[in-house]
């Protein structure tokens, strides 16, 4: 529990986009694409976990400052940063050995989000809206590994629209953090100092609008029949509900891994989900 805690498996889930390109190309039950989609999965995780334990052992001192992370186990005193270094290290080999494994020209990607991630934790998440498009771009490495993997070309507008969705859920994390951290804000993030509640609940109006025009657009170019777009409800649906959770002062922003505990959301992704799959496979 302690490890999990430390590797933060719970954000996992954030390198799920590398199912994109393999879904969307109508290649999701293919035994063998399937399971090179996997591997790759597996080294984006252990890229982030490295990422993170390497980002604790560096922000120790502020997050022991923080209501939230000073619960983590390298701030709070649960793991030496000996041990957290010598998991990165094993991590960082791992997800190197099975990205070459997997596909020799693959391995860039996992460094890609490794440097990447790096450059934003150290100077790039102090300077506002960079911020939270360089969190966008991870988003865009990992939907693009998904397509190295597998080696399928992928429609442009899914890594648009990975790069759109991503910007959304950072800006509704900004907005829940501001609400939680109130005056003390800047204390904790510098980019506090220019982010205030208008600027962006206005951010998120705008992409909002980009990310739902986007998601239409693919459904219109993604099958001649047009059926995708019968999707567009559902997707709209989830996008407002999200938005409605992030206003009303739900931690759905803070920890976006808590969306699977709204019902509403819950079925709506699966509504989805199933529709999405019954289209692409189903439906010639």
């Amino acid at each position: 529990m302690l490890v999990a805690k430390l590797l933060r498996t719970h954000q996992w889930y954030k390198n799920l986009v590398i199912f994109i390109p393999l879904i969307f190309s109508n290649n999701l039950f293919e035994p063998i694409l399937f399971l090179e989609t996997v591997l790759g999965f597996t080294a984006l995780c252990f890229i982030s976990s490295t990422n993170y334990i390497i980002n604790d052992m560096v922000d120790v001192e502020k997050d022991r400052l923080h209501p939230e992370k000073r619960k983590r186990p390298i701030a709070s005193g649960a793991v030496s940063r000996k041990f957290a270094g010598f998991m990165a290290t094993l991590l960082f080999a791992s997800s190197m050995l099975i990205s070459f494994f997997l596909e020799p020209l693959f391995i860039l990607w996992p460094i890609m989000l490794f440097i990447s991630t790096q450059i934003y934790s150290m100077w790039l998440k102090r300077i506002p809206i960079i911020d939270i498009h360089m969190i966008a771009l991870n988003f865009i490495i990992r939907t693009t590994a998904g397509s190295v993997a597998i080696g399928v070309v992928t429609s442009p507008w899914l890594f648009i629209l990975a790069f759109m969705l991503a910007l959304y859920l950072a800006l509704g994390k900004r907005i829940s953090e501001l609400k939680k951290l109130g005056k003390n804000a800047a204390r904790h993030k510098a980019v506090f100092n220019f982010y205030d509640a208008d600027i962006l609940k206005s951010f998120m109006l705008v992409v909002t609008a980009v990310l739902i025009s986007t998601y239409c657009f693919y459904t219109f170019l993604a099958r001649p029949d047009g059926y995708m777009m019968l999707t567009i409800p559902i997707a709209v649906f989830l996008v407002f509900r999200y938005f409605y959770m992030i206003r009303s002062d739900s931690r759905v922003g803070e920890r976006t891994e808590f969306v699977i505990k709204d019902k509403q959301m819950l079925i709506g992704t699966t509504i989805w989900v199933l529709m999405s799959i019954v289209i692409l496979y189903l439906i010639q």
